[in-house]
């Protein structure tokens, strides 16, 4: 049975499910089988502190837009804009990774794998082909390593 620490040393079993990491569709199921909270992070972050700390931020959110349009000045409408440029940009990059990064990288991949398979198998061939080294005398004309040393 296969499993996982936790930061805190506890070793936590898997739970058997028999199922497979690759559905009918071809989607790969990653990362691991571990167990996950409600929120879908591990065990090893509890869901009450997931959503406490995104109310947290939200309301500093909140906080900063309320400061920024009564104390400093900046009309709603600026930033409503600002909250819409950050969204645009946000999908720009989720639309990047999906659609050209993730192919780029996926592509890159088989290659290396193509060439790792081509090489693995050249070197197969060439050690085939190779005759068994044969012992042979050391030539006369050769310095020794004793005699190299004191040519100098």
């Amino acid at each position: 049975m296969t499993g996982y620490y936790r930061r805190d040393g506890r070793y936590i079993e898997a739970s058997p499910s028999g199922s497979s990491r690759v559905r009918a569709s071809g989607l790969v199921v990653l990362p691991s089988e571990r167990r996950k909270n409600g929120i879908g992070i591990s065990n090893e972050l509890p869901t009450w502190r997931s959503i406490a700390w995104n109310v947290v931020f939200l309301g500093f959110e909140g906080c900063l837009i309320i400061w920024a349009h009564f104390v400093v000045g900046v009309a709603w409408s600026t930033i409503g804009a600002g909250f819409a440029i950050v969204i645009a940009f946000g999908i720009a990059l989720i639309t990047y990774a999906v659609k050209v990064h993730t192919p780029r990288a996926i592509r890159r991949h088989h290659e290396l794998l193509r060439s790792f398979q081509a090489a693995a198998a050249a070197h197969d061939e060439v050690v085939d082909r190779q005759s068994p080294p044969r012992p042979s005398a050391p030539s006369p004309t050769a310095p020794s390593i004793g005699q190299a040393s004191r040519a100098h």
